[in-house]
């Protein structure tokens, strides 16, 4: 080999060796990257996950899916409990929405067909149309210090003037980014991007050159929406539509298989509103007589706050404990003028008036017994039977009762008791049936049965047994009751 071709080939092995020590190097970065992925906020502080400050804010998402449920509230350290705010079966698409200075909500929307920008109330869920076909844009910006919105399409980035619609195309990102899926102004006004390859960028809203601060350490592949918490300046993202991070660090799961196509963390509000608590029952009414429950009684608190959501609910029952209310729960026990007291807050520390409602449970029906006695009469005439019905009841008290014989009802006997009282005049015979039913005032009720043949004045007491006490004997003037009678007029 001659020193020409020896020189070339040392060159050649020397930048070989220069390569793979520059592969190695940014390698070894990349690694390093995935195994400790910075955590950025506006102001480029490192977060590690345990000094990662808490936002405990309401948030809205947008959801898109087969429901008719299109704008959900929660609170951010909870992704997984959603609360419906508006439904509208003619939304069929809501995407990248922002929050104004106007206390609104600024996304891109399908409603009833058409598609366009638009400016929602997120309190009463009215949409105001700002633009028409708005297709092929990924991402939404508000920007807090402008009031101007940016976009991005075709790998640049666009300014919309929401009072206009006036589109303005600002400049290209740059060829290192690939699809710019999401963005977001701090509160300073810096706006903030977020690709397909999971790369973090700072924007430059003058001529839309991108600058790479650092890997998210997540896979991003769809379009993922995303907003900061102005109080602490922390940015919260919806990755891939299924969950929530907070400065790249997993939250939680959304509710269910909803995908969120919308994030957006109100802010600038002026919270002094406290939340409002409803209270429903089920039964809803009463289903006993006098404004009485009869049955278990469930017990459902639902409370709404507009903006910094509510933090919790309070109950207790007869003045006893206060509880924290998580789910609806069942009064059992009887009792009158129940007292159920409640309140909620809000993370603003808004406090609801305390509420109360009374209500009446009575499962227990009055205990009746007959007690008897003759008070008069003859055998000629018929006898005097004067009948006494205890009929005690402890929660809604006894109201009325009702007498029967034979199944057929004579009498009904009304008042506070708990003793009832009935007389009459009859010839008793043994095959007769006295049935008393007692009602409480709730509308429940027992009843008592005596026969014939147990009062003690009977026809056998009275007359047959003066003849006989012959079972066969007692039995025929059973059978044949006129006899008796007769028997009775020749004694006379």
């Amino acid at each position: 080999m001659d020193k020409k071709n020896l020189f070339s080939c040392l060159s050649f092995t020397l930048i070989i060796l220069i390569l793979l020590t520059h592969m190695s190097t940014v390698l070894s970065s990349r690694n390093m990257l995935e195994e400790e992925p910075n955590y950025f906020n506006s102001n480029d502080i490192v977060y590690h996950q345990n000094e990662i400050l808490s936002c405990d804010h309401l948030a809205y998402i947008g959801i898109d899916d087969d429901s008719d449920c299109w704008l959900s509230q929660f609170v951010l350290f909870d992704p997984g409990n959603l609360t419906c705010k508006c439904i509208d079966e003619n939304v069929t698409c809501i995407s990248y929405g922002s929050w104004t200075n106007n206390g609104t909500i600024i996304a891109f929307m399908t409603h009833n067909n058409y598609e366009g920008l638009v400016e929602i109330n997120p309190l009463n869920c009215e949409i105001n149309y700002i633009c028409r076909d708005t297709s092929g844009f990924l991402g939404l910006a508000y920007d807090p210090i402008t009031g101007m919105l940016y976009t991005s399409s075709n790998h640049y980035l666009l300014r919309i003037n929401p009072e206009t619609c006036e589109l303005e195309t600002i400049g290209y990102f740059g060829s290192h980014v690939f699809y710019m899926v999401g963005m977001a102004f701090n509160s300073d006004g810096i706006l903030y991007g977020w690709d397909l390859l999971s790369e973090l960028y700072t924007i430059n809203t003058e001529t839309g050159h991108a600058t790479n601060i650092g890997l998210l350490g997540i896979d991003i592949n769809s379009r993922s929406d995303g907003h900061f918490c102005f109080e602490h300046d922390i940015l919260y993202i919806a990755a891939n539509g299924r969950y929530l991070l907070k400065n790249w660090y997993p939250i939680g799961q959304f509710e269910g298989d909803s995908y969120i196509t919308l994030l957006t963390i109100p802010y600038g509000y002026n919270d002094t509103t406290p939340p409002e608590t409803t209270l429903t029952l089920d039964p809803p009414d009463p289903d006993g007589e006098n404004g009485w429950y009869v049955s278990n009684v469930t017990v459902n608190l639902t409370a709404i706050d507009d903006y910094s959501g509510v933090k919790d609910t309070l109950y207790r029952i007869n003045g006893i404990e206060w509880r924290s209310y998580d789910c609806p729960f069942i009064l059992y026990e009887d009792g009158k003028d129940i007292l159920i007291e409640f309140y909620s807050f809000d993370y603003e520390g808004n406090k609801e008036q305390l509420k109360s409602v009374r209500l009446d449970i009575d499962k227990t029906p009055p205990d009746p017994s007959i007690c008897y006695e003759i008070t008069g009469g003859n055998c000629w005439q018929g006898w005097e039977i004067t009948f006494t019905i205890p009929a005690y009841d402890n929660t809604s008290g006894s109201c009325y009762v009702e007498f029967y014989i034979n199944d057929v009802i004579q009498e009904t006997v009304t008042g506070a008791g708990p003793t009832y009282s009935w007389s009459l005049i009859f010839f008793p015979t043994p095959n007769w049936t006295l049935k008393v039913i007692a009602f409480d005032c709730a509308g429940n009720y027992a009843e008592a049965i005596i026969n014939g043949s147990d009062i003690k004045a009977s026809s056998t007491d009275i007359f047959s047994f003066q003849y006989s006490s012959n079972f066969w004997f007692l039995r025929f003037f059973e059978r044949f009751q006129f006899l008796e009678v007769f028997l009775r007029i020749i004694k006379l």
